[in-house]
């Protein structure tokens, strides 16, 4: 009897260490998380990509794409793209919008209604039923259903010759593909190396460098004829290799895909 409840235990641990093996290599399996959100002054929608294994981070990237309002229209009709008042850094300028935009079940529509914002007077803009724009993207299903229709060719803007899926396309609103902020000198970064910088410091460096936006400093490095001006810095003193001013929303974006 001993010699069977010997065996049986035998067994029973025998599965229990399969089963804990096998826990442990699903863990440590590279896993890809994405996360989505609005960047850059909430003018953009972005992507963070991680591959994570474990605690390690393996790989980043970031993508973003541009609102319906950063392509604009040829010609005011009043009824299929209409004039409106919007800050274009900082200025109210006036601007011919697509009234309606279709992407994943969900409709925009430019209201040109009037409101007072700060010491301005602008005009709504986009709304998804009672939501401004930019309530709308504060959810970040929201975001992934933008980003991703505008990924896959498939956002549509009505027009007086049909609804069209060739002008919100990601060809005009990937920054990956339509050359938004090339390298303007070599002592500085465009975009792209921008997102290279911040993707190779979150891999080497991993999120305990920021806890809060101010925790990035810019450091001048012209004193020393280093190549770039003013790179971003960590609380810890860790260089960043990037310059872009929102450093934090691209960071942070980073670490929710991370965490999730």
């Amino acid at each position: 009897m001993k010699k069977q409840h010997a065996i049986v235990l035998s067994v029973v641990l025998a599965v229990v260490m399969v089963l804990a093996l096998v826990a442990l290599v699903a863990c440590e399996k590279p896993q890809e998380k994405t996360a989505y959100g609005l960047v850059h002054g909430k003018g953009y929608v972005g992507k963070a990509t991680v591959t994570r294994a474990g605690d390690s981070l393996v790989s980043a990237d970031l993508n973003e794409a541009c609102l319906p309002t950063y392509v604009q229209g040829e010609t005011a009709d009043g009824t299929y793209v209409v004039e409106g008042k919007y800050l274009n850094h900082g200025s109210v300028a006036t601007g011919k919008f697509y009234k309606t935009v279709k992407f994943a079940g969900v409709t925009m529509t430019y209201d040109t209604t009037e409101v007072t914002s700060g010491e301005n007077t602008l005009s709504k803009g986009y709304m998804v039923g009672t939501k401004t724009m930019l309530e709308f993207f504060a959810d970040e299903a929201n975001c992934e259903k933008y980003f991703e229709a505008v990924a896959s060719n498939s956002v549509t803007v009505v027009t007086a010759s049909g609804d069209k899926t060739d002008v919100l396309n990601a060809k005009a609103l990937l920054k990956t593909e339509n050359g938004y902020w090339g390298t303007p000198a070599e002592n500085a970064l465009g975009w792209k190396a921008n997102v290279k910088a911040t993707c190779d410091y979150v891999i080497a460096n991993g999120f305990g460098g920021a806890s809060a936006k101010d925790d990035f400093k810019k450091q001048d490095n012209s004193a020393t004829n280093a190549k770039l001006d003013n790179e971003l810095v960590d609380k810890n003193g860790v260089k960043t290799g990037a310059t872009w001013t929102d450093m934090w929303d691209y960071f942070s974006l980073l670490k929710s895909a991370f965490e999730k």
